[in-house]
């Protein structure tokens, strides 16, 4: 027996359900039917407890099934980039160390910090979410087994929703701060190279204040789901007591302040791409126009090659130097759209996947003081559940390839190890076959 209120409608997006599993965790204890009783929201409507069964929802289905396989594909996928970052950055660190600049390396520190960021984030957030769907019966368990960690799940479901909405925010705050540093350098290379703000010890400090400020925004989850478990205890004829108003109110800026980072995030990540758009095309005009100043510059080059035999190669500008900026151009504008087709990949499949989650923060701010617009039922929240959790799952699950497999080019990456294990291999047969 799964117990939800009317309440829920004070709640905030990543919140909103969280009420609704907190009744489940308590059950694992008792099971004893509870006589219904009347709260009221923040907007002053009378609104019924009701008791519900988790069975009542037709599409819960849709978890049991999916998150098993997107649990595994996102704790490989996000291990294998988590094994393939430092891979990759220490071969150009190296490099970068033998014949370039300092803060170019320091630059690439910045982005293996974000990355790793992301795939530490992504593979615990589903990890958690793992321990939290055991704990509200999405699967059915033994009854020995079930007892024992529904115990053990009452005391810590707190912990487990605090974490729960702490690691979703900091994939989003990380993913909006990378999306900046790609954008800062795509804008102002050089600038981005050589300035302090991004190199390593700076990102670890940004990362530091996503994961301290995403903390502070999630403890209203510990500290209400232990208010109700400290002052209930399920009995017979027992009720969900009414929140006090400090925290009602907390709850209720909780809920405007998630629309607002949410709705911040997304403007961030359509503009940054929009404005990366509008640069990249007119770098294409200006790569066209210096490939055409290229071509007549070498053709009055051969015209006038026999006059300039005898001139010092110093004087004026020369064709080899013409050539190496075209192919710097060239390098620049091949960056650009290779880190401008991660950021795209990204943003769509952020906005998509959690489309779902900021339709429900809006739904939620709609239903709560001041506006009162909306009423939120239990049957709602049931039957948008599966579906937000889908949605949501699936981002933590393939956030990992718009980096790992775009990159990172793994296709390349397997190759060159595949050609270095058959080389070895070869090697190692030869003194064989001379014996022979």
């Amino acid at each position: 027996m799964t117990m939800t209120t009317g309440t829920d409608a004070d709640l905030s997006a990543s919140n909103l359900l969280s009420l609704h599993n907190f009744s489940t965790a308590l059950d694992a204890m008792n099971s004893t039917l509870i006589m219904p009783s009347n709260t009221v929201d923040s907007c002053g409507r009378q609104q019924p407890t009701r008791f519900t069964t988790t069975d009542e929802s037709q599409a819960v289905w849709i978890t049991r099934v999916s998150f098993p396989i997107l649990l595994a594909i996102g704790t490989v996928g996000n291990i294998l980039g988590i094994i393939l970052v430092p891979r990759e950055h220490r071969q150009t660190d190296g490099q970068r160390r033998r014949g370039s600049r300092s803060g170019t390396a320091d630059a690439s520190r910045s982005r293996r910090i974000f990355l790793l960021g992301m795939f530490v984030t992504d593979v615990c957030y589903l990890w958690n979410r793992m321990i939290i769907l055991l704990g509200v019966d999405v699967w059915e368990i033994e009854p020995e087994t079930k007892k024992a960690y529904g115990h053990f799940f009452e005391w810590t479901h707190g912990v487990w929703s605090f974490l729960d909405a702490l690691l979703s925010f900091s994939s989003q705050g990380i993913l909006v701060v990378f999306c900046i540093d790609r954008y800062h350098a795509l804008t102002s290379p050089l600038q981005h190279k050589t300035s302090s703000s991004f190199r390593r010890t700076t990102s670890l400090v940004v990362v530091g204040l996503i994961y301290s400020s995403t903390a502070l925004c999630s403890l209203i989850n510990p500290v209400m789901y232990y208010w109700v478990f400290n002052h209930m205890k399920i009995q017979s004829q027992a009720s969900l007591p009414q929140y006090p108003p400090g925290l009602r109110q907390w709850r209720i800026f909780d809920a405007w302040f998630e629309v607002i980072i949410r709705l911040s995030a997304t403007i961030i990540i359509v503009v940054l791409n929009w404005l990366i758009l509008v640069r990249l095309k007119s770098s294409r005009e200006t790569m066209g126009l210096s490939v055409q100043n290229s071509i007549m510059y070498k053709g009055n080059s051969k015209a006038s090659s026999n006059s300039t035999l005898s001139r010092k190669p110093t004087r004026g500008p020369s064709a080899n130097g013409v050539g190496r900026t075209n192919t710097m151009k060239k390098s620049t504008h091949a960056t650009s759209s290779s880190a401008f087709t991660i950021l795209l990949y990204s943003s769509i499949f952020y906005l998509l996947t959690n489309m779902l989650e900021i339709v429900l923060s809006f739904w939620t701010v709609l239903s709560i003081y001041p506006v009162c617009l909306l009423q939120t039922s239990t049957e709602q929240l049931i039957t948008y559940e599966p579906a937000r959790d889908l949605s949501k799952h699936l981002y933590f699950a393939f956030a990992f390839l718009s980096y790992v497999c775009v990159k990172l080019d793994i296709k390349e990456y397997c190759r060159r190890k595949f050609s270095k294990s058959r080389r070895r291999l070869s090697s190692n047969s030869e003194p064989r076959t001379s014996l022979l």
